[in-house]
């Protein structure tokens, strides 16, 4: 973890795919606009959950953005 800058969480108890996998929040600010970088990566093959988890990943920031707009 960076404090107001970064996180990064291992998954450990999950659906199966996700196990060991990582997940991580990256904030950068520039021109007063902040930028939030989500990554889901150590996938061990890249499946139908895969894709799956990308499109439900791509959903919560558009709705997070969304939100934060509003």
């Amino acid at each position: 973890m960076e404090e107001n800058n970064k996180i990064v969480w291992e998954c450990i108890i999950s659906d199966e795919e996700w196990i060991g996998t990582k997940v991580s929040f990256e904030l950068t600010e520039k021109n007063d606009t902040t930028t939030v970088r989500l990554k889901h990566y150590d996938w061990k093959e890249r499946t139908e959950f895969y894709g799956w988890c990308n499109y439900n990943w791509a959903m919560f920031l558009l709705r997070l953005k969304t939100y934060c707009e509003n």
